[in-house]
């Protein structure tokens, strides 16, 4: 079953996606500067998918009261020693499958951030019945917040990880942009199963639901092939080039750019 599998995939490691953010600053910078943006001052938030809790963190110490929600039990309890280790403290660390909240009452939250679960769900009927979820227990005019990964991601890591191997990835990067689905080897591998997003066709399939689009954005801007490169920068020169992403994440160039799209939207 894939969300065992994805479940498995994150108990094995659970500090592991708490060090990518660490090395991935565009990411992480963008997707915060907009969470700032759109956040009014202590919010009742739901961190859906949050993993190790770096966001759910990083908002609790900005005076938001943050429920962290993961399938990944190892996420939870690495989150919680985090927080306590960070001297912050969180509403609550709650295991749960987004497609269904049951654990939550409707309308309980002003935010639900929705970072994680969107790109380990294959199926579009899995992905619809999680947005519901998500919106259920989203107050009216509250801000929901979805992260997606693009298609052109494995692109952009052949690239920067293994040029030389185009021969080798090449029917691998044609499946993905086909089809956006990825199952992971039964031993061995990277990354778990996943599905992923075409950037330009995101907002169509947002549109379903009775949301307000605010943003849609590239987190990388147009930085993805070259974000590591400018790690070895000073820290001045790496700040200027965050700033410039995340002024222009927005764009469409940024969209194609990017390894990591979200999508900001109220609920009507």
């Amino acid at each position: 079953m894939t969300i065992a599998k994805v479940a498995d995939y994150y108990n094995q490691d659970p500090e592991r996606e708490w060090r990518r953010l660490e090395t991935h600053v565009f990411e992480w910078a963008t997707t915060m500067h907009y969470l700032e943006r759109l956040l009014p001052p202590s919010q009742a938030v739901l961190d859906l998918g949050g993993g190790p809790g770096r966001y759910a963190i990083a908002l609790s110490q900005a005076g938001h009261r943050v429920t962290l929600a993961d399938l990944a039990k190892a996420n939870l309890s690495f989150a919680q020693k985090q927080a306590e280790e960070l001297g912050s403290s969180l509403a609550g660390y709650v295991e749960v499958d987004a497609r269904d909240l049951k654990p939550f009452s409707d309308h309980t939250f002003d935010a639900v951030l929705a970072l994680g679960p969107m790109y380990h769900l294959l199926e579009e009927g899995d992905r619809e019945k999680a947005f519901r979820e998500c919106l259920r227990v989203l107050k009216p005019g509250g801000l929901l917040v979805v992260a997606f990964i693009s298609v052109y991601a494995a692109l952009y890591d052949a690239v920067i990880t293994d040029p030389a191997s185009l021969e080798e990835w090449r029917p691998r990067l044609r499946h993905f942009m086909a089809t956006g689905v990825h199952h992971a080897p039964e031993q061995g591998g990277t990354f778990t199963d996943a599905w992923f997003a075409d950037p330009f066709q995101i907002a169509s399939w947002m549109s379903r639901f009775p949301l307000e689009p605010l943003h849609l954005i590239g987190a990388e801007s147009m930085l993805a092939q070259s974000k590591f490169a400018l790690y070895d920068q000073p820290s001045q020169v790496l700040a200027e080039w965050i700033d410039f992403a995340c002024e222009t994440a927005d764009t469409p160039a940024a969209l194609a750019g990017s390894e990591h799209v979200v999508y900001f939207g109220r609920k009507c």
